[in-house]
């Protein structure tokens, strides 16, 4: 097969692994399959699926059976994934799959997968799988995901700098609800971040955990920040 009829995958490929956007992912899974419904330079999978299997599937062409159109070579597929790590959050799209049997497959794979992941892994794996988590059939994914973040909350250290906001605020409300930050810590957050919902978490847990004690390591940062939410949360506990 040309490697030139994937050309168009690897791009499309590259800037999603490249990007924070889960978009990037959803419309990958999209685009592939609009090609070979209506006719592009990709062949039909199972033309060609099998002999790259046994060569060494490269990952665009992983990516093609993945999301393409044929329900046996998206379940078939999934069985080399774990070859291509960098290709889970297609494995997240496929939980949500049309085909029950797609689905079941790829929800056990995400289940046998995620409790080894590394952050950095699981960041773009939990963004997918909070933007498609309301679709039909999307929650269970979801569900399995952000289990995850709960049940090994020093995860949160990495995505708390996602660059995804979905994940970045889940990642602070973790932290806040698990306790793992100081006051002080919290309320350094709440000066810097530019995510308004994450200032408002962050500068209230802190408030909230000192009380009515003027605790000068939380008081003083809010105090003197340049976000006016901020220090109006200072204010407002200062006249407390």
């Amino acid at each position: 097969m040309l490697s030139s009829a994937f050309d168009d995958v690897t791009h499309r490929l590259t800037r999603a692994l490249e990007s924070s956007d889960a978009g990037e992912w959803i419309d990958l899974d999209l685009r592939i399959r609009a090609g070979l419904r209506w006719g592009g330079d990709i062949p039909p999978v199972h033309t060609w699926f099998a002999a790259a299997v046994d060569r060494g599937l490269g990952a665009p062409e992983l990516a093609v059976a993945l999301c393409g159109s044929d329900g046996r070579a998206r379940e078939d597929a999934l069985l080399h994934i774990s070859g291509s790590p960098e290709l889970l959050p297609l494995l997240v799209l496929r939980c949500a799959d049309w085909a029950k049997p797609v689905r079941a497959r790829a929800l056990a794979i995400l289940r046998a997968e995620l409790p080894g992941l590394a952050p950095d892994a699981l960041d773009p794996v939990m963004a997918v799988a909070l933007r498609t988590g309301d679709r039909l059939r999307g929650g269970e994914a979801r569900e399995l995901v952000t289990a995850r973040l709960w049940e090994e909350p020093a995860t949160t250290a990495v995505l708390r700098d996602s660059g995804d906001r979905t994940v970045r605020r889940l990642a602070h409300r973790v932290t806040v609800e698990r306790g793992l930050l100081s006051p002080a810590a919290l309320a350094a957050i709440a000066t810097a971040d530019h995510d308004v919902v994450v200032q408002d978490l962050c500068a209230d847990a802190a408030l909230a955990a000192v009380g009515d004690t003027a605790d000068d390591a939380v008081l003083a940062p809010l105090l003197r920040s340049s976000l006016g939410r901020v220090r109006a949360a200072g204010v407002t506990a200062l006249h407390r």
